[in-house]
């Protein structure tokens, strides 16, 4: 096999390579049709939506910080 050829076979399968990478990378996700995947991936959004609400609501930090104390002040007058 001539050098240039090897060489030229080199590049043309590099190039090749990235362009079907590159094509798989931007083909859209294929849709699960599992229907009990789908309800449980709902139920999970739902949970952690309502945590996150629980968690950023200023109120629950404020409790927290007052359990903080308030354990503090227990340990120190034990």
């Amino acid at each position: 096999m001539d050098l240039f050829l090897f060489i030229f076979l080199i590049v043309l399968v590099s190039c090749g390579s990235g362009v079907a990478n590159a094509w798989l990378k931007r083909r859209p996700p294929r849709e699960r049709t599992d229907p009990g995947l789908a309800k449980e991936m709902d139920a999970l959004k739902s949970r952690v939506e309502t945590l996150e609400r629980i968690v950023t609501d200023r109120r629950y930090g404020l409790e927290a910080e007052i359990d903080a104390l308030d354990e503090g002040s227990r340990r120190a007058a034990g």
